[in-house]
């Protein structure tokens, strides 16, 4: 709970490739992802799943100025334009339709149940 109430409390969270972010991203609230370039995750299944996001979320060098920057930009983004900027992104970590995941999920457990 306390996670929660930091972040949403925050006016920028900074993280490496967290759900957390994820959620906060789909909730509208501003974030700055660790974790998209080479020289910080080696995952590549990260990487990609990464690639959706706007670049001005993401951080893919660990060069201090670059990072600065990118703070110093989303700080000075309004909400508005930074609603418009990650919509894409949103919408699709958000997604919410057929098939929905509790549905996926039953049917890999009902799956992996009759395999026994």
């Amino acid at each position: 709970y306390r996670t929660y109430e930091t972040c949403f409390s925050s006016e920028i969270t900074i993280g490496v490739c967290s759900t957390v972010l994820f959620e906060l991203l789909g909730s509208g609230k501003k974030v700055l992802f660790f974790g998209a370039g080479d020289e910080i995750i080696k995952n590549k299944l990260m990487k990609g799943n990464l690639s959706i996001l706007p670049k001005e979320i993401k951080v893919e060098s660990l060069d201090s100025d670059v990072i600065y920057r990118k703070i110093l930009n989303l700080k000075n983004m309004s909400n508005d334009e930074y609603i418009r900027l990650t919509k894409n992104a949103r919408s699709y970590y958000m997604k919410s339709s057929e098939p929905y995941p509790h549905k996926v999920i039953q049917n890999h457990i009902t799956k992996f149940i009759n395999k026994i």
